[in-house]
């Protein structure tokens, strides 16, 4: 599969709630390693990893997760029931990637032919 696709189009990206939490559990700019990545990256997620980020555990990573994506504009999908089956959907729909960290997810997407991103090392975010 080719990941880095056609440079001409602008590949979408979807953020997972993990991904998003790593912002502050590994002191990480998410954003912009999945730009150094992917340059011209469509940033999105979905309303229903917004609902999961509001009912986090880590109170202080879902509180910085939902102020960068306000703060960078992030286009958030609207979105109904659990956010991994969503991700998996409008992935599909898109033609999009999704970015986690997320070993199911991560799984289910690859079984469904989605291209992955993950943090390598707590400091990057590369194609898995």
């Amino acid at each position: 599969m080719d990941l880095n696709r056609n440079r001409n189009t602008s590949m979408i990206i979807l953020l997972d709630t993990n991904i998003l939490a790593a912002i502050h559990q590994f002191n990480i700019d998410i954003i912009t390693k999945i730009q150094e990545t992917e340059p011209g990256a469509q940033i999105q997620t979905i309303r229903s990893v917004i609902n999961e980020l509001k009912n986090l555990n880590d109170k202080q990573a879902a509180k910085l997760a939902l102020a960068i994506i306000k703060q960078k504009k992030i286009p958030v999908i609207e979105s109904e029931g659990s956010a991994d089956t969503e991700l998996v959907r409008i992935a599909k729909e898109k033609n999009a990637a999704i970015a986690t960290n997320d070993k199911d997810l991560k799984k289910k997407a690859k079984q469904q032919g989605i291209p992955v991103y993950g943090m390598r090392k707590k400091q990057t975010i590369q194609p898995i």
